[in-house]
Formats: structure tokens, sequence, C-alpha cells
């Protein structure tokens, strides 16, 4: 059986809103950057899927303001001919880029990549690979060394496979990284109440648009 392998435009991950240009102290462990084209790979079925994004949506302050932004760069691969979203996707592996960050400001994508995820361990890559059990659908997501499988929230309508979810990071054993965000942010994350707050909560959506002609 012939294999798909898609480029995904962005899918999401946690990003908190960091503006000033500030001389932070910045850990050791930085993300490595590595360039993944957006054309990579090119092995995709023709006929089966037209375009893939996920966006994301952090939160700051003690209102809990929203935040959101994307990844440039994710691959989902190990995805199967089928007549239906779930016999193409069982299985299919995710592959995001973390340097390829893009909250909008390169300052705080800066940030981002030094402060948070460089205090994580093997955060060049996040993963996830997405199931269907029951007539739920779930996805794996492994990010600091930690796996967890989240039920998310699915529908196909008007050719269009949309996933939601909200992650922990809690989950994920990255609370120190997380701590070390908000301080590194420090008056920009505070709220009215004077208190600097950076959420643990990420909220996920995915849509994968497929062909007119799928299913038929």
């Amino acid at each position: 059986m012939k294999k798909i392998a898609i480029v995904l435009g962005v899918i999401g991950v946690t990003m908190f809103s960091c503006f000033e240009n500030k001389t932070e102290q910045m850990v050791d462990s930085a993300v490595e950057e590595i360039e993944v084209s957006q054309e990579e790979p090119s092995d995709i079925v023709e006929g089966v899927v037209k375009n893939s994004t996920v966006q994301w949506t952090g939160f700051k302050t003690s209102e809990k303001v929203a935040v959101s932004g994307t990844f440039d760069a994710v691959q989902v691969t190990d995805t199967k001919e089928g007549k239906t979203p779930e016999e193409v996707l069982q299985g299919a592996k995710v592959r995001v880029v973390v340097s390829s960050i893009n909250s909008g400001l390169e300052d705080r994508d800066g940030k981002l990549k030094m402060i948070f995820f460089g205090a994580m361990e093997n955060t060049s890559d996040i993963y996830g690979v997405i199931n269907f059990k029951g007539g739920k659908t779930y996805i794996t997501f492994t990010l600091n060394n930690v796996s967890k499988e989240y039920e998310v929230t699915s529908k196909f309508e008007n050719n269009i496979f949309t996933i939601n979810t909200t992650v922990d990071l809690v989950d994920f054993n990255a609370n120190p990284a997380v701590e070390a965000l908000n301080k590194a942010c420090g008056d920009l994350h505070k709220g009215a109440d004077g208190i600097s707050k950076t959420w643990t909560e990420v909220e996920i959506q995915g849509q994968i648009e497929f062909t007119e002609d799928f299913g038929k």
C-alpha cells in the first residue's frame, strides 16, 4: 500500500507574549536551528489531501489573555490510503520543528526557543501520533522526554478534518520552563492585579483539508 507524506503548514504548542527587546539570561541548552522546507517531503498521494494547518493559543496574566501563533515546519508521515480521514490518518506521525516557531515577533520567538524550549530536554522536535479507538480520536504528544495521550474532539465537515484539544504542560514536567519564561517576560505578563502569570494550559486546533473528490 502506498504511503502518504503530508507537510502541514503549522501546528500548535504553547506560545506567550514577550514584546519588548530586553537582555535576558539564556539557558545553556539552546534549541538547535533546523531548516525544513515547506516542500519536504514530496511523496504526497495526489487527490487526497490539499492542505493542513494547526493553530495554538496560550494564555498570560490572571485575566487569561489569549496569545496565538504557529510553527512553520511540520511533517506528517506514515499515513495510509483510505476513503475516510480515520483510515488515512490512523497511526500517522507528526514531527514539529521547534526552531520554526512563529509568533509574529522575532524577539518573542527567540525567547521561546532559548528560554522556554531551552529549559527542556530533546526539544529540537515535538512529536505526535494520531490514533482512532472506539469511535474516538486520540493524539499522543511527546515533549521534554515525556509522552502523554490526549483524547481530542474531532469532526469532518466540508471536506475538512478538524481536531481540538487543550494540553497541560504540567503533564510534560515543563513547569520549570514555564516559570523561566514567566520570569523573563516579567511585567509583560502582568495583569490589572499586578501579578505576572503564564498559564500551563494551551489550546490547539488542527485542520486537514481533503480534496473535493476524497472518499468518492
